[in-house]
């Protein structure tokens, strides 16, 4: 990355970026809003207006969050070179392998085609014509051959075994994220000062979150055998940590193993509560990056997973306006920081 003297303007359309991003009362008001149009209108009176405000369909409207995404990647890839370049053009990806995941989980699990794609956030390589074509795959297997990433497609190919084995999908997902995690891994020993101790710090929060999560959901699958499934490149959550939380009796048990890291877990009686709760706290740690020091990748990559978790939550928002859910149900179901 460049240096102060040289990045200002780098920063200062950083910032401005940031300043763009949906707020709190945002997503209030859209999920009050009395119906999915009135919600969709007032998203175009945001800067999504120029993604979404001739949008008629749905798939319209995921073309332009998709697309919202894709140019916010693209300033910032201008912004840099090199090898801070080349990590975040991999965060993307890993954002896009979220897609793939979303889209395994619903193949493996036989969701219809429509009801599939209307849950999916299309992102980058796998935009909307992309996903239409894997999810109208004949099988799991067939939709794994339809990755184009090959060393990816083997893994998924030895991972589908596994998931065949549990009946569940979540083989297959982490397949994904263990090959999506261990390019990161390597990329940012490849940075250097500043670049590589903040996108260490961003890195490793969200494996460790994850590698919590891999935990507690072998565990309840009753799979023992969990140090294979761990996601690389560790940061505070240690594999004596990981052993504690799949020997815990219960769940709250387990959730005082990782107290000292990310405090008490409100209320917390499912495991899609504690993950929603620990998401919740990753987006606060990408935001409060920008109350520091500025001069590096990681505020780069900071930016691009808020957008990620922005354009998640547009999607989900949405879907709950258009089945008429309270708007406390709705936004019980963001990640909002």
């Amino acid at each position: 990355m460049r240096r102060p003297d040289a990045y200002a303007y780098a920063l200062a359309r950083v910032y401005a970026k940031r300043s763009y991003m949906l707020k709190a009362e945002d997503f209030e008001n859209m999920a009050r809003a009395i119906s999915y149009q009135q919600a969709l209108r007032y998203l175009a009176s945001t800067s999504y207006g120029p993604y979404i405000a001739s949008a008629e369909e749905v798939m319209d409207v995921d073309r332009g969050l998709a697309q919202s995404y894709n140019d916010l990647f693209e300033e910032l890839t201008r912004l840099v070179s090199g090898k801070a370049k080349a990590y975040i053009e991999l965060s993307k990806y890993k954002h896009e392998l979220e897609v793939l995941k979303a889209i395994l989980r619903a193949k493996f699990s036989n969701v219809p085609k429509t009801e599939a794609l209307r849950l999916i956030v299309p992102v980058g390589r796998y935009g909307p014509e992309v996903c239409e074509k894997l999810i109208g795959a004949r099988d799991t297997s067939t939709a794994i051959f339809m990755v184009q990433d090959e060393e990816l497609k083997g893994r998924l190919h030895v991972a589908l075994k596994g998931a065949e084995e549990l009946k569940s999908p979540y083989p297959l997902e982490l397949a994904v994220d263990r090959y999506a995690y261990g390019l990161l891994g390597k990329a940012v020993e490849e940075l250097k000062g500043l670049d590589r101790d903040w996108v260490r710090r961003l890195l490793g929060e969200e494996v460790d979150l994850k590698n919590f999560m891999v935990c507690l959901r072998l565990k309840s699958m009753g799979v023992k055998d969990y140090k294979n499934y761990l996601l690389p490149y560790k940061f505070r959550f240690t594999v004596e940590m990981a052993s504690k939380a799949m020997s815990a009796p219960t769940l709250s048990e387990a959730l005082t193993v990782v107290k000292d890291l990310w405090g008490e877990v409100p209320k917390a009686t499912s495991l899609t509560e504690v993950e929603a709760h620990l998401l919740r706290r990753l987006a606060k740690v990408n935001a409060a990056i920008f109350l520091h020091y500025g001069f590096h990748v990681g505020i780069l990559q900071a930016l691009l997973n808020l957008k990620f978790f922005e354009v998640r939550n547009l999607k989900a928002l949405l879907i709950g306006k258009s089945e008429g859910l309270p708007a406390e149900d709705i936004m019980s179901r963001l990640i909002l920081h």
